[in-house]
């Protein structure tokens, strides 16, 4: 990493110390390293034994571990079994191109592959409550490490089904209203339990930053408001109720990923590669503090913005970057979830070589899970990041640590057991689905006519 971007963030470290909200000081208080060993910290100095070597009277006692080190060093454990392979296809989230139906070729692909993640699209799912479960249970079951079954329903305009869950307002339009606290967490207890309903286990929502100067016009009605404190609390409201179990049963907890760390800028990166423009102190009062209220609510996965900001690191989009993936994000905001990238495929990343290049060059920085959505590709870029590996050119800890994160997700969130089994949730019947999507939407209909 070159000194400037290290000088950079230095600073940044100490305006987000100096500047962040008393009740963040203690997540950026959390240790600097994603080891476990390391952020246990060296143990407090012992008893000397004296000159005739007898033991020592007492002996020091170490700090018990929190259940972020209890989940990775289980997670850890797991990752020591397997082959270089299967740690990389963990660091992949896929698409399909399957519309209700696994084809013999994707199953093939599945298995070979086995990534830690597939994402579906509106042009996956087939209609009606009973295929989409049977779907979805196809591919969980199609490889020996269950995936993440990932999808993106943050409401209003981004909804990808026909309807078989409720349809929820836009985050501005519950953002408005003077309840919109209550609002952001009945909408994610709805979203939890509609899709864990389905088999669904990642939701990749909500948007976190605010549609406020350049970002605007890209962002719309997806983000809670243009104001960005605003915007991080309901969004970390949000994740609160979704991730701790929906509106019934710890069964229904849906992981969330935040997006788009640190921030977006005017340009959509399906269509070409922004800047976030800005000083050191603006960054990090528009979007690195506010940011750090959607990390405080513990989210599964952060979704990187693809996305330059000169403020930050000058020569490298955000998901290359060490500076910021690395020594800011895991680091100094103490992140331990997992650091997932935007799509690489996106038109934003097209002069980064290929779509290996780009895999590398962000496992590299501290990114932990790379989103593809063609899964041949992946197959490739799994091949790539393998012979990485191999050559030492990416060492090895770094696709144990990746895969360790989300391994310790899996762990979490219930698709994998505490003896690294996988478990396959039993799936509600689709009159019950149908009965709780009526009920849900009864209820936000009640919530919205209140003054």
């Amino acid at each position: 990493m070159n000194f400037s971007a290290h000088k950079k963030i230095r600073l940044a470290g100490r305006l987000l110390v100096l500047l962040t909200l008393p009740a963040l000081l203690g997540l950026l208080a959390l240790p600097f390293s994603c080891s476990p060993s390391a952020r246990q910290g060296a143990s407090p100095s012992a008893s000397l034994p004296d000159q005739s070597g007898a033991e020592p009277a007492s002996t020091a006692v170490l700090p018990e571990l929190s259940a972020a080190d209890r989940l990775y060093n289980a997670a850890a454990e797991r990752t020591a079994t397997l082959t270089v392979r299967q740690l990389a296809g963990q660091l992949l989230m896929v698409g399909l191109p399957d519309t209700g139906q696994l084809s013999a070729a994707s199953t093939k692909h599945l298995q070979d592959l086995q990534p830690g993640a597939v994402l579906l699209f509106r042009y996956n799912l087939p209609r009606g409550v009973e295929a989409i479960q049977s779907f979805i249970q196809s591919i969980s079951t199609a490889q020996g490490l269950p995936p993440f079954i990932s999808i993106d329903h943050e409401g209003g305009l981004v909804f990808r089904f026909a309807d078989e869950v409720t349809r929820l307002p836009a985050a501005q339009t519950l953002g408005k209203r003077s309840n919109a606290a209550e609002l952001a967490a009945l909408s994610a207890g709805i979203a939890a339990s509609e899709l864990s309903a389905l088999g669904f286990t990642l939701n990749l929502a909500p948007v976190t930053e605010a549609a406020a100067g350049p970002a605007a016009g890209f962002l719309g009605s997806r983000a809670w408001s243009d104001q960005a404190y605003t915007a991080a609390r309901l969004a970390s409201v949000y994740v609160q109720a979704a991730q701790d179990g929906g509106r019934s049963s710890a069964d229904a907890s849906l992981a969330c990923a935040v997006k788009h760390f640190p921030g977006t800028a005017e340009a959509d990166p399906h269509q070409a590669l922004a800047s976030l423009g800005g000083d050191l102190a603006h960054i990090d009062t528009n979007f690195l503090q506010p940011f750090s209220l959607a990390l405080a609510a513990e989210p599964a996965a952060v979704v990187l913005s693809l996305v330059v900001v000169p403020a930050l690191d000058a020569e490298r989009p955000v998901l290359f970057s060490p500076a910021v993936v690395q020594d800011l994000l895991k680091q100094r905001l103490g992140y331990r979830g997992i650091v997932l990238s935007d799509d690489i495929v996106m038109k934003a990343l097209a002069g980064s070589g290929s779509l290996a290049d780009r895999a590398l060059l962000a496992l590299e920085a501290g990114v932990d899970m790379i989103m593809i959505s063609s899964l041949a590709d992946a197959l490739l870029v799994r091949d790539q990041i393998s012979a990485a590996a191999e050559s030492g050119r990416l060492p090895l800890a770094r696709l144990q640590d990746a895969a360790a994160r989300v391994l310790a997700q899996k762990l979490r969130f219930g698709l994998l057991q505490a003896d690294g089994s996988s478990r396959l949730a039993e799936l509600p019947s689709a009159e019950v689905v149908r009965s709780l999507v009526a009920e849900n939407r009864a209820g936000l209909s009640a919530a919205l006519a209140a003054p």
